[in-house]
C-alpha cells in the first residue's frame, strides 16, 4: 500500500523511498490504514462527483444551537478536531462532558472525533511529542469509547523560538513524516492525517487511498458566497475540499461568518447532494473516497424493496403496508387510525469492524391524500442506540417528487444492533417509502 501526500498534486510516500531500508513505522501505518479502510467499507465511491468535508476545531460548547441545528436539519456530517485534555486546559470553552460530546454530537449528529493533540500547546522535546500525539489518542479512545478515533488533525501552534508545529513538524514537506520525530509518531499511530502547514491547498484527490498530510481551507471569515465558491471549484475539478472553522466563531460578529451564512452553506451542500452532484463526507470518508468507484458500504438490507417475492425481505411490517409495483418498488401505507402501529422496521446489526464510524441514513418519502389536500407526516426512529433519532417529517401532499430525509450518526461500537422504524404520524392518506440507505460517510 502506498501512502499519499498531497501538496496540490499527488505524491507517493512508499516504504523505503527515503532510506532504502524497511521502516517499522510503515508497517504500523499500513496495519492502521487497513483497519481504517475496512471500517468504512474499503473505499467510498463517489461515482465521479466531487466531495466536501467540514472540520470543526475544538470548542464543542459552541456547537449546540445554530451550528448543530444546521447539521441536523440538512444531514451534513462533520469531523471534530478535539484535544484530549481540553476540559482541563480551558473549561470556559470546553465544559461539555465527554459523554455528552459522544451522545449529542457524535451519535446524534454524525460528527466523527479526531485527535487534535492533548493540550494544543507547543512542545519542544520527544516526551512532549509523544504526549501530544500518542497519549492524546489513547485518552480520546477512552473518553469516547463508542467512536473510532483514527485521524490526526494538526494543531496550529508556534513554540517560544518561533518554530511552527512539534519540532518543525507542520507538514510543509512530505519528508516530515519520515525525518522528524513528531511526523513519525503521527505516521505510526494514525491511519490518516490532516495538516496545518503551508502545503496542501485544501483540495484532495479522490483516489481511494488512505492519505496523510492533506490540507484544509479556513472559511470562518468568508461569506456564504465565498465559501460556496470553494465547493463549486471542487465540483469543477472533480476533487474533494476540506473546509475548516472554529464553531465558536460562527455568528461571533465582525469579520466572522454569520450563523445564517453557515446555514445557507450547509443547505447548498444538501441540495447538491440530493441532486447527485456532491457527496458530503467526514474527513475520514473523504480520505477513502474514490471517484472512479461506485462502491459504498450500506448496512441496510433490501432498502429499495426489490427482493424477489414480497419485497419485504429483511423487513418486518404491519399489515397496512404493501408493495406498490416494480418500477420503482416502494411501499405504501394505507389509511389507518393506528399511527405508530403502522410501521416498517429493520433490525440492523452492524459488523464490529464497521462500527464507530459515521453513517448517513436516507429515506425517500412521499404522501398522497384525496381528503382536503392536507399535508402528511411521517416519523423515523432509531432505537436501541440511545434513541439517537426520533424525527417527524412534514410531507406535502400530491408532490411530484419524494421528500428525502437524511441524517448522520456515529454507530456505537458497543451497541451495534439498531432498529430502524418508519411509520405514519397522522391518520388518513397514504405514505410511500423507498430507497432506504444507511451508508458510510
Amino acid at each position: 500500500m502506498s501512502i499519499q501526500y498531497s501538496s496540490g498534486s499527488t505524491h507517493s510516500l512508499v516504504e523505503g523511498c527515503l532510506t532504502n531500508k524497511p521502516d517499522p513505522v510503515f508497517a504500523a501505518h499500513r496495519a492502521n490504514a487497513e483497519i481504517f479502510a475496512r471500517r468504512h467499507g474499503t473505499v467510498i465511491g463517489t461515482g465521479g462527483v466531487a466531495a466536501v468535508s467540514i472540520r470543526l476545531d475544538h470548542n464543542p460548547d459552541a456547537i449546540p444551537g445554530a451550528v448543530a441545528n444546521a447539521h441536523r436539519d440538512f444531514g451534513i456530517p462533520a469531523t471534530l478536531a478535539l484535544y484530549s485534555r481540553q476540559r482541563e486546559v480551558s473549561t470556559s470553552e470546553h465544559s461539555m462532558p465527554w459523554a455528552d460530546i459522544q451522545q449529542d454530537l457524535c451519535f446524534e449528529l454524525g460528527m466523527e472525533p479526531a485527535s487534535h493533540s492533548a493540550t494544543h500547546d507547543p512542545r519542544t522535546n520527544l516526551a512532549g511529542f509523544v504526549d501530544e500525539i500518542q497519549t492524546s489518542l489513547i485518552e480520546l479512545k477512552a473518553q469516547l469509547p463508542g467512536c473510532a478515533v483514527e485521524m490526526w488533525t494538526q494543531p496550529g501552534i508556534t513554540d517560544a523560538n518561533g518554530q511552527k508545529g512539534y519540532g518543525g513538524f507542520y507538514v510543509r514537506d512530505r519528508r516530515e513524516f519520515t525525518e522528524l520525530p513528531a511526523g513519525r509518531l503521527v505516521l505510526e499511530d494514525y491511519a490518516a492525517s490532516s495538516s496545518y502547514g503551508d502545503l496542501g491547498s485544501g483540495y484532495w484527490e479522490l483516489d481511494g487511498r488512505p492519505s496523510v498530510g492533506l490540507g484544509h481551507i479556513t472559511i470562518e471569515k468568508m461569506t456564504y458566497t465565498e465559501a460556496k465558491a470553494k465547493i463549486t471549484q471542487a465540483q469543477s475539478n472533480g476533487v474533494g475540499v476540506n473546509l475548516m472553522l472554529h464553531p465558536d466563531n460562527v455568528g461571533k460578529g465582525g469579520d466572522y461568518m454569520s450563523a445564517s451564512d453557515y446555514r445557507l452553506l450547509l443547505q447548498f451542500i444538501a441540495q447538491e447532494r440530493d441532486a447527485g452532484r456532491l457527496m458530503p463526507l467526514t474527513m475520514s470518508g473523504m480520505a477513502l473516497a474514490d471517484k472512479s468507484s461506485t462502491h459504498r458500504l450500506d448496512v441496510v438490507t433490501n432498502g429499495d424493496f426489490s427482493a424477489v417475492g414480497t419485497g419485504f425481505t429483511g423487513w418486518t411490517h404491519s399489515g397496512s403496508w404493501s408493495l406498490q409495483g416494480s418500477s420503482p418498488n416502494n411501499l405504501s401505507n394505507t389509511p389507518s387510525t393506528t399511527v405508530e402501529g403502522d410501521w416498517i422496521r429493520q433490525a440492523v446489526t452492524v459488523p464490529a469492524e464497521n462500527a464507530g464510524a459515521v453513517y448517513e441514513l436516507s429515506v425517500d418519502l412521499w404522501w398522497y391524500t384525496n381528503v382536503g389536500g392536507a399535508d402528511g407526516e411521517a416519523r423515523i426512529k432509531l432505537r436501541d442506540n440511545g434513541s439517537v433519532l426520533d424525527k417527524t417529517i412534514t410531507i406535502p401532499t400530491r408532490q411530484a417528487a419524494p421528500t428525502r430525509h437524511v441524517s448522520t450518526h456515529v454507530i456505537d461500537r458497543n451497541n451495534r444492533v439498531i432498529s430502524l422504524w418508519v411509520y405514519k404520524n397522522v391518520s388518513g392518506g397514504r405514505l410511500f417509502a423507498d430507497n432506504v440507505k444507511w451508508r458510510a460517510v
